[in-house]
């Protein structure tokens, strides 16, 4: 049997892989040449002669603790190991796992095979299919597959990539759709412009094409649109201008390559006007790269070329516009600050500085008595902002001092400021005080931020660093310059904020502090980007941009390279984050681009709208139906397309939302083009559900099927919680409270009644958003019982009731409320007091004898019964009249007795006194409900 040897091992470049590769070769020769019952010897004596020579030579370095293991396999094989791969650090080797994210345009069998192979070096032991799941679900680039993969309760590492393999499924079937479906002798020459929920993707799909797609690329869904038969794609930008500095009178360059249909013009513009490309001083190249051959600015007016440059793209489909690119003359002009004269005692510290605004950043030296001054010392710190820093002055320190400024443009020399050292007698104790403390300064991220912090005392103090709010300053890219000086290299957004210096005498509690804001900006960059799309006229189109970077970037929208006016089928919501453009028409195929500025800098996406034709894009499906199948899952079933409109159908796409949740939180699942029912495994139990359907084709989407309402099993809502408000006598609106969380409830039930009256007289049914009702028309002044339930698909909740005076006009009562019992009526006579008495009869005795039980029946006004030749004033005295509090002898505790009688009297009376304040009646009329204890012994009648 013929089988290749495995090739010599590499002793250099990445050993630790190279020994890997060969051990594994070697392992595997041995066992497909049957040589495992072979002596450890000859197996040894195997190994070293396919290693080579170098192997060898290790081999010799080993010292084994018996010697007879230099001829076992198993031994000489760890020997390599601890000799090729030494020990790792756990720590590291777990950052760098946890580091790795899928980048854009990754596949996912790409990425999976990185996290598999960087699990190997972190000890993950048997948690290592679960880290590298977890890793796939928190850095996977598409955030809908991201919550698909969070929805599984359950969910596996051999899960994770059933689902992400699953979700490019559908483009799969169109790719294989397409190309069965194609007359094209060279399938190379085909246009195919893809829309996916990440970005065009026009090189991979035909590389994929070509060479058989990869199941496991994870795109969500893939909109693939055949074009013609000519190779094409859309204005993409491979390089783009960059902020550069020029020097007077010397060539300058800027870039703009650009792939897409040609042909392509490449124009440019500064500051927004078109730069002269036809005469001598400027030409664009064939590349598209801007040549300006002698960069100039005259000195006797502003005239510049100077300023910000962009270019721009354009073809048959639309212009495409770069990033603004800010060019700047190089320049070094006076110095603004000038070191100045100083004397420092022997043994202090001495602090020269000198500042000079120039283009680009001018290196500062110094020089003392017109010679260069060595600051590598420990004595002598030279900050890059040119601040000269000596600490333990000697009087050898003494001269004139003077600082040099030099860039690309020019070097210059400040004036000579004179450092005297004077001799101190006796070195006297002096507390920390700090020369310098640190600036507020503005950076990029990437930049070096310098923060200065020098004190002087005797003792010299220590200095040392915190952040205001408490956090860690940290160590990577931190170093101290100096005797305390910070320097914070590759700065990140995490490094904003406020620093302290503390300038602190050894031994004690006494500082002195001084503060800094550190502010690190960061550029644009989009977290979603706008994908181009094919629509039929009169079709709607909306593009997503988003963008984060600090300060918070400002957005506005291009179309072919001009700024975007929105109209009457074109507009600008949430913070232009969103153009939305309905009733397309002809001029609205062009190509858009979304800009987003701030003060760090400028980045643009861009996506084309095209017109297609709607005759390709599928019916919607019909009859779409749900079935719940248990608390957590929901079954989705549509009917089956006629033949002729099913021919062009690649895929179906389920959109799932909690009833009562906005858009933005839809979730959604392909399904084959072959299947008409799916199911929904992982819902939440008694849970109402919103769920539609939409076919697609290559061209795209359908409208949008039937929208269903499905509740998974689990229960009904519980008793809704209500209040009303009467509004005048014959209105009232009634209140309730919504479910803290969406999907809990389907709707409500609201139905009254007047009281004494059996039959419902009205009912209304509302959708689950919905939380206030007002009734009206209603009988004057009566008293109504409301019902409130709420429901889902699984049913009614327990009803809530309550009743409802619509006498007691402008009050709010909440259901379960307060007992108090009120029968005023306005401005009504007695005959309407005896109607209402008689409705409200058995209320009132209900609340009357609850009031009698707590012992307060003096604290509320009572009627009394009248005669037989009509109303009559009540009398107070004997029959009632215990005080608060208080209860007859007679009564007993545990036994309750019943009023001997109640009567309704309409009277006129002054208003009454309550403690020491009086308040005046509501009315001239009032209804008053009087219970009395008999003084006889005997049980009275009610």
């Amino acid at each position: 049997m013929d089988i290749d040897k495995p090739e010599r091992l590499k002793l250099t470049g990445n050993v630790d892989s190279n020994w890997r590769a060969f051990k594994q070769q070697f392992q595997l020769y041995i066992a497909a040449m049957g040589l495992e019952e072979k002596s450890d010897a000859r197996k040894v004596a195997l190994l070293l002669t396919m290693a080579g020579p170098q192997a060898i030579e290790v081999y010799n370095t080993f010292v084994y603790d018996v010697p007879d293991d230099k001829s076992k396999l198993d031994k000489v094989l760890e020997k390599f190991d601890a000799h090729c791969s030494p020990k790792k650090n756990e720590t590291y080797e777990r950052y760098v796992f946890r580091s790795r994210v899928q980048q854009q345009r990754e596949p996912f069998d790409s990425f999976l095979t990185d996290l598999k192979l960087k699990a190997q070096t972190c000890n993950f032991g048997t948690l290592r299919d679960s880290m590298i799941r977890d890793q796939i679900v928190f850095t996977v680039e598409d955030k809908k597959l991201r919550e698909r993969l969070l929805r599984e309760t359950e969910l596996t590492l051999d899960g994770a990539i059933r689902i992400c393999h699953a979700t490019s499924e559908i483009f799969h079937r169109a790719v294989e759709h397409i190309i069965e479906g194609l007359e094209v002798s060279d399938k190379k020459s085909m246009e195919i412009a893809v829309e996916t929920s990440k970005d065009t993707e026009l090189q991979r799909v035909m590389k994929n094409m070509q060479n058989g797609w990869p199941v496991g690329s994870c795109p969500l869904f893939y909109h693939v649109r055949v074009v013609g038969g000519t190779s094409a794609s859309e204005l993409a930008f491979l390089r783009e201008p960059e902020d550069v500095i020029a020097v007077r009178d010397r060539p300058l360059t800027l870039d703009c390559q650009v792939e897409g249909e040609g042909p392509i013009a490449v124009t440019w513009r500064r500051n927004g006007v078109a730069v002269a490309t036809s005469g001598m001083r400027a030409a664009v190249l064939p590349n598209g790269t801007l040549s300006i051959r002698s960069f100039s600015k005259r000195r006797e007016t502003d005239e510049t070329d100077a300023g910000e440059y962009e270019c721009a793209a354009q073809n048959r489909y639309g212009m495409l516009v770069s990033r603004k690119a800010r060019v700047q003359l190089a320049s070094l002009p006076k110095f603004q600050t000038h070191p100045e004269s100083m004397t420092v005692d022997e043994g202090g510290v001495a602090r020269l500085t000198c500042q000079v605004n120039a283009i680009p950043e001018a290196n500062i030296t110094w020089e003392r008595n017109r010679t260069a001054l060595n600051t590598d010392g420990s004595r002598c710190t030279l900050l890059p902002t040119g601040i000269l820093q000596i600490t333990g002055v000697k009087r050898a320190d003494s001269g004139l001092y003077r600082c040099v400024a030099s860039n690309i443009a020019n070097t210059r020399y400040s004036h000579e400021a004179l450092l005297t050292v004077t001799v101190a007698g006796s070195r006297l104790y002096k507390e920390p005080v700090i020369l310098s403390g640190p600036q507020n300064i503005t950076i990029t991220v990437h930049q070096t931020a310098i923060l200065e912090c020098i004190a002087t005392g005797n003792p010299r103090p220590i200095v040392s660093w915190s952040r205001l709010d408490g956090r860690s300053i940290g160590v990577e890219g931190i170093q101290v310059l100096g005797t305390g000086n910070l320097m914070i290299s590759d700065a990140t957004l995490q490094h904003s904020g406020v620093y302290v210096c503390s300038a602190n005498r050894p031994g004690t509690r006494m500082r002195r502090t001084a503060l800094g804001r550190l502010v690190v900006q960061a550029p644009p960059e989009f977290q979603q980007w706008p994908q181009s799309v094919s629509r039929p006229a009169g079709g709607s189109a909306v593009f997503t941009c988003t963008a984060q970077g600090v300060p918070e970037p400002h957005l506005i929208w291009l179309k072919n390279g001009k700024i975007l006016t929105p109209g009457d089928n074109v507009k600008l919501t949430n913070g232009n984050t969103t153009l939305a453009i309905t009733k397309i028409k002809a001029e609205d195929e062009a190509i858009y681009q979304c800009i987003a500025e701030n003060s760090a800098g400028t980045n643009q996406a861009s996506a084309r709208l095209a017109l297609s034709q709607s005759t390709l894009l599928p019916q919607s499906p019909a009859n779409l139906k749900a079935t719940p199948l248990s608390s957590t899952g929901l079954q989705l079933s549509w009917d089956h397309p006629a033949p002729e409109l099913s021919e062009h159908i690649i895929g179906y796409v389920l959109h799932i939302r909690m009833l009562g949740e906005p858009d933005s939180k839809e979730l959604q699942e392909a399904v084959s083009k072959d299947t008409f029912q799916h199911e929904f495994s992982t819902l939440e139990a008694a849970t109402t559900y919103s769920i539609y359907l939409k076919a697609y084709s290559p061209l795209g989407a359908s409208q949008q099927s039937n929208t269903v309402i499905a509740t998974t099993l689990g229960g009904v809502p519980s008793s809704p919680s209500f209040f009303t408000k009467v509004l005048n006598q014959t209105a009232m609106q009634v209140y309730w409270e919504l479910p803290s969380k969406p999907g809990k409830v389907e709707g409500f039930r609201l139905g009254y009644r007047g009281v004494p009256n059996a039959d419902i007289q009205g009912e209304e049914t509302f959708p689950g958003q919905i939380n206030t009702h007002t009734i009206s028309h209603l009988e004057s002044a009566a008293i109504y019982e409301l019902k409130l339930v709420a429901f889902n698909g699984n049913g009614d909740g327990p009803p809530t009731t309550r009743l409802v005076s619509l006498a007691e006009t402008g009050t709010t009562d909440q259901n379960n409320g307060g007992g108090q019992c009120n029968c005023d009526q306005g401005s009504e006579g007695s005959i309407t007091g005896v109607v209402i008495g008689v409705h409200i009869s058995m209320a009132c005795i209900i609340c009357c004898l609850l009031f009698l039980i707590f012992g307060y029946r003096r604290s509320f006004f009572f009627c009394k019964k009248a005669t037989q030749n009509g109303w009559a004033p009540s009398q107070e005295g004997n029959n009632g009249g215990l005080p608060p509090g208080h209860r007859p002898a007679a009564l007993k505790e545990g036994v309750i007795h019943m009023p001997e009688a109640i009567e309704l009297m309409a009277q006129r009376r002054a208003p009454l006194a309550v403690g020491r304040d009086h308040a005046p009646p509501s009315s001239s009329n009032n209804c008053h409900i009087q219970v009395e204890q008999q003084q006889q012994s005997g049980t009275g009648t009610g």
